[in-house]
């Protein structure tokens, strides 16, 4: 039988939210690409490409339930180089939190969306 992990495709992430042009343009300026969108009379919605195999999917339905609306998420995604990504969001106008390393062998940084979801990439150090 396989290991679980084997079993994985991909990682789809998803948020409803609100002000889905703002958040578009948000994800774009990181730098993410657009693998799909539409923009219908009664929805809307965007798919990034965030990895190898990931993504995050972003919609706006107006009849969704409020409580279910622009919900904090958090995620954590492994880059190359952080310190690298921290200078090219700082180019871009974003405002990462500086680069911290931990006990346990990484390094990482933080940055939060329109709506307040935070976003840890982080980088094994290696030894």
């Amino acid at each position: 039988m396989p290991v679980f992990h084997s079993m994985l495709n991909r990682t789809k992430s998803y948020v409803s939210i609100r002000d889905f042009y703002r958040m578009v343009d948000f994800y774009k300026k990181i730098g993410y690409k657009t693998t799909d969108f539409w923009d219908e009379e009664d929805t809307k919605g965007v798919m990034f490409k965030t990895g190898t195999r990931d993504i995050l999917e972003i919609m706006y339905s107006p009849d969704r339930n409020p409580k279910l609306v622009n919900r904090p998420w958090y995620v954590s995604k492994q880059v190359k180089d952080v310190d690298a990504l921290y200078e090219y969001l700082k180019k871009k106008g974003f405002r990462p939190t500086r680069p911290e390393s931990t006990s346990w062998g990484d390094r990482f940084i933080k940055i939060s969306d329109p709506i307040k979801n935070v976003i840890t990439y982080f980088s094994v150090i290696e030894d």
